[in-house]
């Protein structure tokens, strides 16, 4: 038994997937079927894969900065709608939303307001000089500050 265990380990993908396409394999004059030998995948390691044991899935972890601004778009949204309800908003209230904010963050505001504008319902959405009861937050180290005020309808 212990032959045909080293011949099952050492086989190559291409002998697998035959064995798994046909059903059925034979080791010197034994034939064995998929029932007899069960094949289960699992990651290499170091890489960003996971698995089952059945199915392998690899994963693209790199942070682009696409996905990076996306995220803080996300995270603005997040600091607002928390600050609409901080400030007795109702749900349905239109807003505008003055922000300052540096670096790729303000890049990702400015790239994303479409975005930002709509989750928020932000009538107007721009950068500049927020009043004084503003709201200061951070992102990712990144400064925040923005202001909110009604918009009548």
């Amino acid at each position: 038994m212990r032959e045909y265990q080293k011949k099952i380990s050492a086989m190559t993908f291409d002998e697998i997937a035959s064995f798994q396409q046909s059903g059925e394999m034979r080791i010197e004059e034994e034939l064995f079927t998929l029932e007899e030998i069960e094949i289960f995948q699992k990651p290499k390691e170091g890489t960003a894969t996971i698995s089952n044991s059945f199915i392998a899935i690899e994963l693209d972890c790199e942070l682009t900065s696409e996905l990076i601004r996306g995220g803080y778009a996300r995270e603005v949204v997040n600091r607002i709608q928390r600050a609409r309800k901080e400030q007795g908003f109702k749900v349905s209230d239109r807003i505008e939303v003055v922000y300052a904010a540096q670096g790729e963050l303000g890049e990702a505001m400015s790239e994303m307001a479409d975005y930002i504008a709509g989750e928020v319902l932000a009538v107007h959405f721009k950068a500049g000089d927020p009043s004084r009861d503003s709201v200061k937050n951070s992102v990712d180290g990144n400064e925040l500050e923005f202001s909110l005020s009604l918009v009548d309808r």
